[in-house]
Order: C-alpha cells, then sequence, then structure tokens
C-alpha cells in the first residue's frame, strides 16, 4: 500500500509540472485584436491658379505692374522739386471708378499701377456650408516701400450670389479674410497707390522699373490657407 501512495504522488506531481509547462508556452503565442472602423479623414483642400478669362494659363506670362507716373513742380527757385502720384480714378468703399480728371484734391483719389489679374479659386468639393479662406499676398524680389505712399490691393468677385469686395493697404503683405470656398470662383486684383500727406519725396513706386532684370523683378505671391 505504501508503495502505491508514491507512486500515485508522483504521478499527480508529473501532471501538474506538466500543466504549469503548458501555461507558460499558450503565454509566449497569446496575441491580441482589436478593430477600428469610422476613422475616415476627410481632406478638405483649395487649389488656386491664374486665370486670364477665356483662356486659362499656368502662369501668368504678363507684368503684373504698371509704371507710375508723377507730376512735377519746381519751388523756391528750382531748388526743390515736389512729386504729385498722376491719379487714375477713386476708391471709395472697395469700389475702383476710372476718372481721367480726378486730382490730388479729390478725396479716395489712387492711381492704378497694376495690369489685370484673375485668381481662380477651386475648392477640393462643394462646400454648402459656406466655408472659407485667406488669402495673403507678400512682395518679394525688387520693393522698397516707400513712406510717402500707401499701397492698397483690391480683391472682388462679381458673383451674385456671393459678390466679394475687400481692399487692404500694405502692412508686410496685403490679406483677405473670408474669401468664399463654397465652388469655383474668378478673383480680380488690382494694385493702388495713394499720397500719403501733401508731398512725395520720392518719384518712384518703390517696385522694379519695367525692362527690369529677371533677377531684379518684383514677384508677388498669392497664398491661399483654408479657414
Amino acid at each position: 500500500m505504501q508503495n502505491k501512495k508514491v507512486t500515485m504522488l508522483a504521478a499527480v506531481l508529473a501532471v501538474t509540472v506538466i500543466a504549469m509547462a503548458g501555461v507558460g508556452y499558450a503565454a509566449v503565442q497569446y496575441t491580441a485584436t482589436t478593430t477600428n472602423t469610422g476613422n475616415t479623414m476627410d481632406s478638405t483642400y483649395v487649389v488656386l491658379t491664374q486665370d486670364s478669362g477665356a483662356e486659362e494659363s499656368a502662369a501668368y506670362s504678363g507684368n503684373f505692374l504698371t509704371d507710375l507716373y508723377f507730376d512735377t513742380e519746381n519751388k523756391t527757385n528750382k531748388d526743390t522739386v515736389t512729386y504729385t502720384p498722376v491719379y487714375t480714378g477713386t476708391l471709395t468703399s472697395h469700389v475702383y471708378t476710372p476718372n481721367p480728371d480726378v486730382t490730388s484734391t479729390t478725396a479716395d483719389a489712387v492711381a492704378l499701377i497694376s495690369n489685370d489679374l484673375t485668381l481662380k479659386v477651386t475648392p477640393s468639393k462643394a462646400n454648402p456650408d459656406g466655408a472659407t479662406g485667406t488669402l495673403k499676398v507678400t512682395v518679394s524680389g525688387t520693393f522698397t516701400k516707400q513712406t510717402d505712399l500707401k499701397y492698397i490691393m483690391l480683391l472682388t468677385c462679381d458673383d451674385a450670389d456671393k459678390p466679394y469686395k475687400l481692399s487692404a493697404e500694405y502692412n508686410d503683405g496685403w490679406s483677405f479674410a473670408s474669401v468664399n470656398l463654397d465652388k469655383e470662383r474668378i478673383y480680380s486684383v488690382q494694385l493702388f497707390v495713394q499720397m500719403d500727406g501733401t508731398t512725395v519725396a520720392n518719384h518712384t513706386s518703390g517696385f522694379a522699373p519695367s525692362g527690369s532684370e529677371e533677377a531684379n523683378k518684383t514677384t508677388f505671391k498669392f497664398e491661399l490657407t483654408v479657414n
């Protein structure tokens, strides 16, 4: 009887060891899996291109800037010369009105110093909720801000459902808020100068003159950010 008890005990111990070894082996091979759904990210972006009306162009081929002309007057026995921009019209409440008879004494008198430039704003999809963006315009290359001139840029869109008219004065560039991104739209850009004071010290707009070498040309950068 005593021998049988020992044998049974040994058998129990053997089984216990095998069972423990089995648990350890299973732990090494253990894996866990979980699944996430509904994590699709809906990207929204906008494409900003230059547009030339009937024919869209990949790059603007003309000159954005035109010359700024000045009336000059000699004073004090011709020792002093004053300069007054030759104005082309008025800019009132974000609306430019051409007027060949405008003078420096006319309220809101400005000189248009840019050629036609249009920008096409194309959202990645229709945004019926009225998504908007901010357009930032910066200038590089040859440009020296003249302290006695104001540089005013006008951005307009004549679409009947959401007309857009906003002008901004230069401050390290020009910034336009709430540009409509609900659908494809065409915006026009115009640049003006206005005399800040009674006289202009320098007879220059501050931009590169016509005919400048390519490396010296004034460059405008248009950057549209989705709000």
